[in-house]
């Protein structure tokens, strides 16, 4: 198959240049964000060969996820044009609301979590001024938007593609700070490979994982800009990120459960002495959220420009684009003031929206799109991840 680009209007704005490197980026730093604070937490709940097993499960399924979405954006759109919206006009186009208000809650959950990380560290990083550790919070994120606001109002991810290795680089310091630290303090004692968990807990851990791999929003807008956006290309971009996510997660995880046992924090940067190493952590995990944040904002502003569209409107105009995302930004700015609890947000957020990102949306989209050749083994795979979300539901909401 040829694949055209598409002509910008007005310049070569809308023009794919993202590199393979970018595109790399770009996934990767979508799925490594505050989830990683709470994975040795998880570990200390289920032990650590159950919760790297689980991890493993959640990358596998989230990378079969985004390779089902690049099999449809490659045959829907050869163009570069791919969008939810698109992809479900075949099938039912009022079935795109019910995925983009998926994504746009997911949007806003994570950003509320790296809201609440930059507030928690910040506070940490420098003693309460005014001697009021709520209020000091409050302060600190506040003050975070005089970075935020100007990143969230660029056109494209691309765009982003250095904050992006930055961040990446920030997670690789984090495992680096947990080895050190491991190595100074030695094995706690009260750490195990394997824990008898009940069916909720297992449930609740495997979907801090979901979160944790979520990137499926920002598939799409990547195969959009990206300048070799053929199917092998573009699988081998998301084995990478999932390969490279994965491995951060591992190393972080391992060794700072392994130095805290079953003392790990939800935020497990509260668990760190006021060292040098956890000084620098907590000032580049503000960067790390940060330079997050904008990638939340960017699919929930092509989620509402999708939804308007389904109801007849027509295409946002800048402007109102730029409010759309303010108000985002605004809005989860607000909740993480007033949230205090990490883990929750993470869990809450992974297993309501991710589900539905992850695995409902890549398989119901592959499974119904009329256009697709499909094979019986992804189709099988589609099934399989349908019943696994179903599966995850019903446990987490439904089994006490």
């Amino acid at each position: 198959m040829a694949y055209e680009r598409v002509d910008s209007e007005s310049s070569l704005e809308n023009t794919p240049n993202a590199s393979f490197a970018s595109s790399c980026a770009t996934l990767t730093k979508t799925m490594i964000g505050s989830g990683i604070l709470a994975m040795p937490a998880v570990l200390a709940s289920v032990g650590a060969i159950n919760g790297l097993l689980l991890m493993a499960l959640a990358a596998v399924l989230s990378g079969l996820g985004q390779y089902l979405l690049i099999i449809v954006a490659t045959t829907i759109s050869p163009v570069q044009t791919a969008s939810i919206r698109s992809a479900c006009k075949d099938i039912n186009p009022y079935l795109s609301i019910v995925f983009d208000v998926a994504i746009i809650f997911k949007s806003l959950g994570v950003s509320i979590s790296y809201f609440m990380v930059i507030g928690d560290s910040l506070v940490k990083l420098f003693p309460a001024i005014l001697g009021d550790y709520a209020l000091m919070r409050s302060i600190w994120i506040t003050a975070s938007l005089i970075v935020v606001i100007p990143l969230v109002l660029k056109k494209k991810m691309d765009s982003l593609k250095k904050t992006s290795i930055a961040g990446i680089l920030v997670a690789v310091y984090f495992c680096i700070m947990a080895l050190v630290v491991f190595i100074q303090s030695g094995r706690a004692s009260d750490t195990a490979l394997f824990k008898k968990s009940d069916v909720k807990t297992i449930a609740n851990a495997f979907s801090v994982f979901i979160f944790a791999f979520t990137c499926h929003q920002n598939v799409f807008p990547v195969y959009n800009e990206s300048i070799h956006p053929d199917p092998e290309r573009m699988k081998l971009v998301i084995t990478t990120g999932i390969l490279t996510s994965a491995a951060i997660y591992t190393v972080f995880a391992v060794f700072s459960y392994y130095t805290f046992g079953d003392a790990c924090n939800g935020n497990v940067l509260f668990n760190h002495k006021d060292s040098y190493l956890a000084l620098i952590g907590r000032a580049l995990i503000t960067l790390l959220a940060a330079f997050t944040i904008p990638l939340q904002i960017h699919p929930f502003k092509n989620s509402v420009k999708d939804i308007l569209k389904v109801f007849g409107a027509g295409e946002l105009s800048e402007e109102y684009g730029n409010v759309v995302v303010v108000t985002a930004t605004l809005t989860a700015y607000t909740v993480a003031v007033w949230l205090k609890d990490l883990v929750f947000v993470v869990s809450i957020t992974g297993k309501v929206a991710g589900v539905i990102v992850c695995y409902i949306l890549p398989s119901v989209l592959y499974m119904f799109s009329e256009d697709l050749e499909k094979s019986n083994l992804m189709l099988a795979v589609s099934f399989l991840m349908i019943k696994a979300a179903i599966l995850v539901e019903l446990v987490t909401f439904i089994i006490d």
